[in-house]
């Protein structure tokens, strides 16, 4: 390989070690607000309990916006591959949720805790935009 190659490669995996990284530590950083949230709540209704139960929503806020910025930096067709990865997302995310509500409602299974669709559709574009970058980039 040519320098410029090894450098263009070397660049892109460091790009991908970081956005990976990236992703876990939100992920880590959801979870402990949701956490920090259940286990400080007093559940009296406090202005303490409202900032308490905004605080995984200020997470989800940041990791959204990390993750518009990582797509909108992206080359023209990376950017296809991962909104193509987001509406394959979204489709499964809908459908998952309503399935599970059904079966809820009809078959007696727990509800689907509501807390949960937005990592559940964060896994899923994570899973699909791994599919779709490996089969097409």
């Amino acid at each position: 390989m040519d320098p410029e190659t090894q450098s263009f490669e070397a660049g892109r995996r460091r790009q991908s070690a970081i956005y990976w990284l990236t992703e876990c530590v939100m992920a880590l950083l959801f979870l402990g607000a949701l956490m920090a949230s259940q286990t400080w709540s007093t559940g009296e209704q406090s202005a303490s309990d409202v900032a308490l139960a905004l605080l995984p929503v200020l997470v989800i806020t940041v990791w959204g916006g990390l993750a518009a910025r990582r797509v909108l930096a992206l080359e023209e067709f990376e950017r296809r591959v991962a909104v193509n990865a987001l509406a394959i997302s979204l489709l499964m995310t809908v459908w998952l949720v309503t399935v599970w509500s059904l079966l809820a409602q009809f078959a007696g299974i727990p509800p689907f805790a509501s807390i949960f669709i937005a990592p559940v559709a964060a896994a899923i574009w994570q899973v699909s935009w791994f599919a779709l970058r490996a089969r097409y980039l």
